[in-house]
Parts: C-alpha cells; sequence; structure tokens
C-alpha cells in the first residue's frame, strides 16, 4: 500500500466536495458504502429526454455533492477530522477489475494536543 492518502476535513460541505468525486469515478458502488455517500441508483422509468423518473412520473434530480445523502456515520463525526485512504483499482481476479478501498475517518478531537494546534 503505497498510495495511502489522508485530507483534512473542516465542514460538512468540504466532505462532501472531497468525497462525491470519488463516488463518480468508482461507480461500481464500492466508494459510496466505503465514503458514506448514499446515491441514487433506483428509478421507475424515464422521459423522453432521458431523465430518470420516480412512481409517481416526478424528474428524480441528478445526484450532486450539495443534495446527496450522506450516512449516518458520517453525519455524526465532528470536525475537523482527517480521512486516511487508499484506493486500488487494478486488481483483476475472477470477475473482472476489483477495486479495493480502505477507509478511516480520525476525529482529531480525539487528540487534545491536536486540537489545540487546528484552532
Amino acid at each position: 500500500m503505497d498510495n495511502i492518502e489522508h485530507k483534512l476535513i473542516t465542514s460538512e460541505k468540504e466532505y462532501r466536495e472531497f468525497a462525491f468525486p470519488i463516488t463518480l469515478e468508482y461507480d461500481d458502488g464500492c466508494a459510496d458504502g466505503a465514503l458514506g455517500i448514499i446515491r441514487k441508483y433506483d428509478c421507475w422509468d424515464s422521459d423522453e429526454n432521458g431523465n430518470s423518473l420516480d412512481e409517481e412520473g416526478n424528474v428524480i434530480p441528478d445526484d450532486t455533492a450539495e443534495n446527496v445523502e450522506l450516512e449516518d456515520f458520517i453525519t455524526e463525526l465532528s470536525y475537523p477530522f482527517i480521512v486516511v485512504y487508499y484506493i486500488d483499482q487494478g486488481y483483476y481476479g475472477r470477475m473482472g477489475q476489483e477495486t479495493s478501498i480502505f477507509v478511516d475517518f480520525v476525529e482529531l478531537s480525539e487528540f487534545s494536543s491536536v486540537k489545540e494546534l487546528v484552532q
């Protein structure tokens, strides 16, 4: 694991802007769960313009960093926190190309000396 990365997150907006593009890049759903993003995959139908429709015929807006839902474990984190992550999409297994995603969230409040430095 040579490419372990980390990012300091200071707000929900910053987290959304960080995590959402990763879920788009790794569109197999693996990143969604690991990063606590709830994207809409199901739709009832689509209209002539290709827009996804719900069961009542209403257009389902496309997911964006601003409107995507977050899992409870993300909304319960206290800011600031650090996301430590490793993503590898180079492995080929029996089912084709595989993506491995390892993520951990470290709240800086767990470290009183670090918390003082950030404030």
